[in-house]
């Protein structure tokens, strides 16, 4: 009889921490997900989220907290982005995706950052998982590689800040590989781990060995995808470099015609302010001037290799 009077606080114990331990869980996914919908934090309700993370750390489920991050509540807002767009296609397609990457880029992932600030990564960090979670779930699942096809489509700064910024997180996923054909579309020329790209989906000088890839889930703690230059950027003279490479063409800014060949771009510097009213750094040059210095730095590119 005293064994069961004992026993019975302790099994309410345990009833009353799962319970505090759901209600954790429960508010911080309740957080994440109204980031995705638009919804701003209540004021100090970050500190709140931090302390509670902190709380689920100390518990059984704090090892998995990523895991959880990555494999639920991130698909889960990702989805919730693309449901705005997955039926448009062409330069409507171009321009909401414009929309929901400024959003998704200034609010969301700083946000998401904040949120999960207690949290060590071992691999991916909280923001590599979020520009990867982007690509997988929103980018490669809509008609982005039609909407490059539609005559005299035009391509905002911020689809081009889109594609850098996502090509910076690298993983030995073929998404990535898919990622780069659509790169290079936009960024010409791009060197990338199949080699140098001109404006095409294909590159045009191939690297010298074949990039290999995991075909399987990507899970935390996985290495880069690594790749090498193409051969025949290091045996190339630059006399005989520029003689490969076909002189860039001029164009309107940012915008993409089946005559214009896209120019060289300098490195994307993060945090630069994305205003739609002004000119940015990503453009079409528009001038000789500017064609000359970017068949230049491509000629010194391949020199110092």
């Amino acid at each position: 009889m005293g064994a069961l009077w004992s026993a019975e606080p302790q099994t309410a114990r345990r009833r009353r921490s799962r319970q505090q331990l759901t209600n954790l869980i429960v508010s911080v996914q309740s957080a994440v997900v109204s980031l995705f919908q638009h919804k701003k934090l209540p004021p100090n309700e970050l500190d709140l989220l931090n302390e509670k993370i902190r709380m689920l750390m100390k518990t059984e489920v704090g090892p998995f907290i990523l895991d959880y991050f990555q494999n639920q509540l991130l698909k889960k807002g990702m989805v919730i982005l693309r449901e705005k767009i997955k039926r448009e296609k062409g330069q409507q397609l171009l321009e909401s995706l414009s929309d929901i990457w400024d959003y998704f880029f200034c609010e969301v992932l700083p946000m998401l950052q904040a949120i999960f600030c207690p949290v060590q990564a071992t691999g991916f960090s909280v923001r590599e998982m979020s520009l990867v979670g982007f690509r997988d779930t929103i980018l490669l699942k809509i008609a982005f590689s039609e909407a490059l096809d539609t005559p005299d489509v035009v391509i905002s700064p911020s689809i081009t800040q889109m594609l850098l910024v996502l090509q910076s997180v690298h993983d030995n996923n073929p998404e990535y590989l898919q990622l780069e054909s659509l790169v290079a579309r936009i960024v010409s020329p791009y060197l990338g781990l199949r080699g140098l790209y001109m404006g095409g989906p294909e590159p045009l000088i191939p690297a010298n060995k074949p990039v290999t890839v995991v075909l399987r889930q990507k899970t935390l703690g996985d290495e880069p995808l690594k790749g090498e230059r193409p051969l025949s950027m290091q045996l190339f003279p630059s006399q005989q470099l520029d003689e490969q490479l076909p002189a860039p063409g001029r164009g309107e800014a940012h915008k993409r015609t089946p005559s214009a060949v896209g120019q060289g771009l300098d490195p994307l510097v993060e945090g630069e302010v994305m205003t739609r009213g002004f000119g940015r750094r990503h453009s079409i040059a528009g001038g000789a001037g500017d064609s000359q210095k970017s068949q230049d730095d491509v000629t010194q590119v391949a020199g110092s290799d």
